[in-house]
Formats: C-alpha cells, structure tokens, sequence
C-alpha cells in the first residue's frame, strides 16, 4: 500500500523515520528528469533522512548513507513535491519515494520489510 505525506508533515515524518531506522540496510536509486539512472548504491546503512524546508521555495530532502561520519555519503534532492511511502499489508515500510519539482526521483529500498518493534534488541551497536 502507497500512501503520500504532507508536506506539513514532512519535518515530523522523517525525524521519526530516521530515528526508528538508523542502520538499517538500504539501496538507494536516484533518477534524473529523464528517467536515466544517476546512481544506484545497495546494501548500505541508513543514518537519517532530512527536509530542509524554506518559505522561499528553496526546499531540499537530504539522504546520508554510512555509520562512520567521516565515510557519510549524502544526497540531496532539491525542490521535492512529493514524498511516499509503501507499506506492506502489516504496515511494514518497505520503501521511500521522493519526486521533485523538476521531475528527478528517488527511490530508497529496504532490504527487509520489518516493523521496528519486531527487531528491539536484534541488533547490536558497531
């Protein structure tokens, strides 16, 4: 199942998100205006999800990748209007879905589709 958070949500959403699925193994796909695939990273560590949101109409969502603040990798999609998530009928996340202004998406991918309450405690701190 689909369903689209409000912009006015947006700032709540993702500190949650990020909260509830730092470290989390992800692959991430990044497509331009054209459709053409930008990059696709797999099998990589989520440590958050930002909105950067402006009242000039300068908004920004910001994904970081990586445990290791020296190692983050970042990616910032400019102008998003849209913001998705699909949920498994248990109302597991699977799946983000980032569409801005210009047409560019983002596509972030758990590798299990989970509810966080189910792993408390399955995983351990690096």
């Amino acid at each position: 199942m689909m369903r689209e958070v409000p912009r006015s949500e947006w700032n709540t959403f993702f500190s949650s998100f990020s909260l509830q699925y730092r470290g989390w193994l992800i692959g991430l796909e990044a497509h331009g205006p054209n459709g053409r695939t930008q990059f696709a990273l797999r099998e990589l560590p989520l440590c958050a999800v930002t909105a950067d949101l402006k009242n000039t109409g300068q908004d920004s969502i910001t994904i970081t990748i990586g445990t290791d603040p020296a190692e983050h990798l970042t990616y910032r999609l400019d102008n998003p209007i849209r913001v998705r998530v699909t949920e498994t009928e248990g109302r597991a996340l699977e799946a983000l879905d980032l569409e801005s202004a210009s047409g560019a998406t983002v596509h972030l991918q758990f590798r299990v589709a989970v509810l966080p309450e189910t792993v408390d405690g399955v995983l351990l701190e690096g």
